[in-house]
Order: structure tokens, then C-alpha cells, then sequence
């Protein structure tokens, strides 16, 4: 039986499935996080790209395979709060800020908002919203809109903060948004085929840089600066300990 794959359909994931998507033994689907989280748990894929913050909370549910990820140090690009305005300083606008729209597509990036949110004692609204199109055209000052992925990329020069430069300036941690999880009742026979796929696209790092920029709408000479210096994949022990940071101030009740 081929295995079932689930991956993000986002610039930043596309190194870790590339060399997934003409594997004869390997049904891809291309989903949002929140999509693949729920497929994984339902059983419907065997193996995913998922919101680090899901696997916090599936309890002992996903096994994940070790040494991959997302992550972003200094800043992301691609998570960013879109303002009216943009501000002198986050610290200064947040609290003319009432209601926050958040991205239904990704759980963690809501999370990692509020951690933010809470050290900045920000006691307005979050809303979660899938209209980020017209939301973005007609903002007001006291509104903000949190999106993610290539809709926050292709719209970076618009007023907004990268969410992740002001996450490093408060905590200092990298952040990891998505890790690739099974489901330990029945986990996959070969995990190390994704190191494999990964190292791949490294290996082919000129050519598949020119496919990603045809792919998702992007010049080359960003997608090779984004891919090779803004976003890394693999989990040393930087990246270990602010994955643990961000568990370990995760409020369920809150996020």
C-alpha cells in the first residue's frame, strides 16, 4: 500500500516534500496545518506536516520524526500581523489594538501571537477568520490581522511586523511551526525517507530553489535568500530548546 502523505502547500514546507511529491510509493495531499492535523487523527493520512502546537496536544497521540521541522530564528516572513498603519514600535501600537484576526489555516502562529500578546498584556479580542482577503483591504487602526504562509510573503510590503522578530527581541528562542508526525498506533516503516527527501532537495538546491520560485509565484532570488538563510529544517539543539520554550508557555485555555 502506498503511504499517505500530508504536507503544507507553502513555500517554507516545500523542501521537506519535494522529493516526495514523484514517489511511486507515496500519495501526497497538499493541505493547510489544521486540515493535515485533523486527516492524521482521523486516520486518513499516515504521515503529516503539522502546527507543533497539535502535537502538544494530542497527548502521547503523534510520534514525531525526529531531527525536522520548520523553523524560523530572527524572524520568519512568512508569520506576520498586518496593521492599518505600520508602527514605530510593536510595544507602542498593540494596545490600540481591540480585535486581532487570526489565520484558521495554522494553530501554532495563533499560539506563538499570544504568548506575545500575554508578556505585552494585551487584553483585547481574537477572532478567527478564513476572509483574509477582504480583512487586509480594510482594516481599521484599532484591528490587526495575523496571517501566514505565502499570502503573508506576497503581501510583506504592506504595514505590518514579522511576528517572529518580535517573538526573538522578547524571549530570544527560535520557533518551531511544524514538525512531520505519525500516528503511533500505527507508525510508518521507513521514517527515514523524509531525512532522505530533505537531503535531496539540498543536494539539488540550485534547481529545486527555480522550481519553488515557478511553483508559488516567487522570484528566485528570494526564494533562494528565504529558503537557505530566513527558514531552516533541521532540529538541533537551538531549535530543541525553543520548541520546548514554546510548550512550556503554551496556555490551552487561551490559545
Amino acid at each position: 500500500m502506498k503511504l499517505r502523505v500530508g504536507a503544507v502547500n507553502f513555500l517554507n514546507a516545500y523542501p521537506l516534500w519535494a522529493d516526495l511529491k514523484d514517489d511511486p510509493s507515496i500519495t501526497l495531499s497538499l493541505d493547510t496545518p489544521a486540515n493535515l492535523a485533523r486527516q492524521l487523527q482521523a486516520g486518513d493520512l499516515d504521515v503529516a506536516l503539522i502546527s507543533s502546537i497539535e502535537v502538544f496536544r494530542s497527548g502521547k497521540e503523534f510520534g514525531t520524526i525526529s531531527g525536522l521541522g520548520i523553523i524560523a530564528d530572527k524572524k520568519s516572513d512568512s508569520i506576520r500581523l498586518f496593521l492599518r498603519e505600520a508602527p514605530a514600535t510593536f510595544g507602542s501600537n498593540i494596545h490600540t489594538l481591540r480585535e486581532i484576526f487570526t489565520d484558521s489555516a495554522s494553530r501554532s502562529s495563533v499560539a506563538q501571537l499570544q504568548i506575545i500578546l500575554n508578556q505585552l498584556y494585551w487584553r483585547g479580542q481574537l477572532s478567527e477568520t478564513d476572509k483574509k482577503i477582504s480583512l487586509l483591504e480594510n482594516l481599521s487602526a484599532n484591528e490587526g490581522l495575523l496571517a501566514i504562509g505565502d499570502f503573508a510573503l506576497k503581501n510583506r510590503s504592506r504595514p505590518s511586523v514579522d511576528v517572529q522578530s518580535i517573538y526573538y527581541d522578547l524571549f530570544r528562542q527560535p520557533m518551531v511551526y511544524a514538525l512531520w508526525c505519525y500516528r503511533k498506533i500505527n507508525p510508518p516503516l521507513d521514517l527515514s525517507r523524509f531525512m532522505t527527501a530533505y537531503r535531496t532537495f539540498m543536494m539539488h538546491r540550485k534547481d529545486e530553489v527555480h522550481q519553488a520560485a515557478k511553483r508559488f509565484g516567487f522570484d528566485v532570488e528570494f526564494c533562494d535568500e528565504y529558503l537557505n538563510g530566513i527558514i531552516r529544517y533541521e532540529l538541533d539543539e537551538s531549535a530543541m530548546t525553543g520548541l520546548e520554550f514554546f510548550k512550556s508557555n503554551v496556555l490551552d485555555d487561551r490559545v
